[in-house]
């Protein structure tokens, strides 16, 4: 393709219509068949939905504690501090390491491209 350059990334979500409508039309222009992107998306909708109801209900359950009495559910707030720590540090790491590296990947390739003259 001539004339054909990357789009950056933050405007991937931006682009007519959301990051789902430009996702489908880049697999669309690769040959994926469009029940396929229909199953990804449908399938995206309900697990993010039974994430959201199975957090709910984690959340406002209640069960027998050690002296016999009901108790909720609490959130361990320390896990939770960990957990982002540990994903905030690895984020650095990685930086760090494609920083010194340099070089691009197959992997790393724009998966969207602009094709307007």
């Amino acid at each position: 393709h001539t004339g054909s350059r990357a789009v950056p990334l933050g405007s991937i979500g931006r682009t007519e219509g959301g990051l789902t409508h430009a996702l489908a039309r880049t697999m669309a222009a690769k040959g994926t068949p469009g029940w396929l992107i229909a199953f990804y998306i449908i399938g995206m909708l309900l697990t993010g939905t039974l994430n959201t109801l199975c957090t709910k209900i984690q959340f406002t359950l209640t069960s027998v504690g050690i002296d016999g009495k009901p108790e909720l559910f609490h959130k361990p707030w320390f896990a939770t501090l960990n957990m982002l720590f540990a994903m905030g540090l690895v984020g650095v790491i990685d930086k760090l390491v494609r920083t010194c590296v340099g070089s691009r990947s197959e992997k790393e390739t724009p998966l969207m491209i602009d094709e307007a003259p």
